[in-house]
């Protein structure tokens, strides 16, 4: 019981719905656009919870959260690596199925998802998991799932990939604000750390209004599914976590702004979902 909920923990399971979220919003327009493949669709989200998990284990292993006396370094590293197989295979679906896109997409997935981490001179400390992150799990899944089914994309499937990857930044500004001190202390040079807090409460505010404004870019670029406009409500709703983040500096207060917004970034992406199919 002890090891299940070490793994648990070290899986971080209330992350994968930033997986989940832009496979849903790639869905959901390839289906209400008439493209929808399910088998597809399948493995995009198997490739991305995938990924997404085997991420968070090979995080946990550098940062030994779950406990040395439970899981070692090296275990977490070895569940890492198998999901980064399971990803590798859920995604050979789609490489049959779209050809070199694919193959280029998870390929760069795995890279990122690798080199997050690790080494001197990895993404985290260098200060470009940020970007790596708003890329991968916002326009590149979105835009990925959406081609996986339809063979074609357009300028509205990337700008709904902004929304998800400003959110899943979001969520990475809070997280680097939290673990400032720790960062600084292991190496890791996050833009919070070579830039000091005010970076990353910036950062928060301008990723949480830029993912609101994303609806009211696509509609004005289609003129098309006005009930997505509702989605930028989500923007009221976020107030008090901009308070937070502003104000808060304990870890039990930047944890819960943490955790929602998490919730706040899928509560989105299943309401724009919803509102495009309408």
């Amino acid at each position: 019981m002890k090891k299940l909920i070490a793994w648990t923990a070290a899986i971080r399971p209330h992350t994968l719905l930033i997986a989940l979220a832009p496979v849903m919003i790639g869905s959901a327009m390839a289906y209400g656009d008439g493209f929808f493949h399910f088998p597809s669709a399948l493995s995009a989200l198997a490739l991305a919870v995938a990924l997404q998990g085997a991420i968070n284990l090979y995080r946990s292993a550098g940062s030994r959260i779950s406990g040395s006396s439970v899981l070692t370094s090296r275990a977490l590293r070895h569940g890492s690596i198998l999901l980064f197989l399971l990803a590798t295979s859920a995604g050979s679906g789609l490489i049959v199925r779209v050809g070199y896109p694919a193959l280029l997409v998870l390929g760069l997935s795995v890279l990122v998802g690798i080199f997050y981490n690790t080494g001197r001179w990895s993404l985290a400390r260098t200060g470009l998991g940020d970007l790596a992150a708003c890329v991968l799990f916002g326009p590149v899944a979105v835009t990925g799932t959406y081609y996986a089914q339809s063979f074609e994309y357009n300028a509205a499937i990337v700008l709904a990939g902004t929304m998800t990857g400003f959110m899943g930044t979001a969520v990475l500004a809070v997280n680097n604000l939290r673990d400032m001190t720790t960062d600084a202390a292991s190496g890791q040079r996050t833009l919070a750390v070579q830039l000091g807090k005010t970076f990353p409460q910036i950062e928060y505010l301008f990723c949480v209004l830029a993912a609101a404004a994303g609806p009211v870019a696509i509609y004005y670029l289609t003129d098309q599914h006005p009930a997505t406009l509702l989605t930028s409500l989500t923007a009221f709703a976020a107030i008090p976590l901009i308070h937070g983040v502003f104000t808060r500096e304990d870890t039990t207060s930047l944890n819960w702004v943490l955790g929602l917004t998490i919730l706040l970034l899928f509560v989105q992406a299943v309401g724009y979902s919803c509102t495009w199919l309408l």
